[in-house]
Parts: structure tokens; C-alpha cells; sequence
């Protein structure tokens, strides 16, 4: 608890204080919390992926991109921005109100 008030590192190495330059804030980074975080956004990327590219009507994987930022066809359009992306955005969004649901609910 003191490094935390002085704003010494534990000699262990598992936690890092970075800071501004003039001090404003701190935040306390533990290197495999944010390594694993890092993972989890990387599957969490890959299913979306493969989630907006497959089903009834195959889209390949450039194709989606190509819609997302504005181009391909109406039809892509439609499948991706109408049916497939509410359905992933809404997926992500419950799984993580349950994630932090149940850390709230460990932490009582």
C-alpha cells in the first residue's frame, strides 16, 4: 500500500505507474491483465469477422470491410448493416453487461 501513496513501483515488477507529464493522473497497469485484455479484443475482432461474412448468403471477408466503410452493393449492404451487425453489436453489448454484472456481483 505505500508504493501506491509514494508512487514507488513493488520491487515484484508486476505493477506500473505511467503518468502525465505534469502529473494530472496515474493509472496502475498490471502487464498480463492488459496482455490478456489485448487477446480477448483480438478473438472478440475474429468472431466479428467471421459472424458479418457468414450465414445463408456468404459475403467474403473484403466485401464486408468494403461495406462497412461505405461501399459494395445494396444487397451487402442490407445483409450486413440491417440483419448481421445489430445482432453482433447487441451479442457484445449483453456479454459484456454480464461480465461486468458478475464482477459487481463478485465484488459484494
Amino acid at each position: 500500500m505505500s508504493g501506491l501513496l509514494t508512487g514507488r513501483t513493488p520491487a515484484s515488477g508486476q505493477v506500473r505507474i505511467v503518468g502525465s507529464r505534469r502529473g494530472r493522473f496515474s493509472i496502475r497497469v498490471d502487464p498480463r491483465a492488459l496482455l490478456v485484455g489485448v487477446g480477448l479484443l483480438c478473438v472478440i475482432l475474429d468472431v466479428a469477422a467471421v459472424t458479418l461474412s457468414t450465414g445463408d448468403y456468404h459475403i467474403p471477408l473484403p466485401e464486408v470491410v468494403r461495406t462497412l466503410f461505405g461501399g459494395g452493393i445494396p444487397a451487402d449492404n442490407f445483409i450486413i448493416s440491417t440483419l448481421r451487425l445489430p445482432r453482433l453489436l447487441t451479442a457484445v453489448l449483453v456479454g459484456a453487461a454480464l461480465g461486468v454484472g458478475g464482477a459487481i456481483f463478485q465484488s459484494l
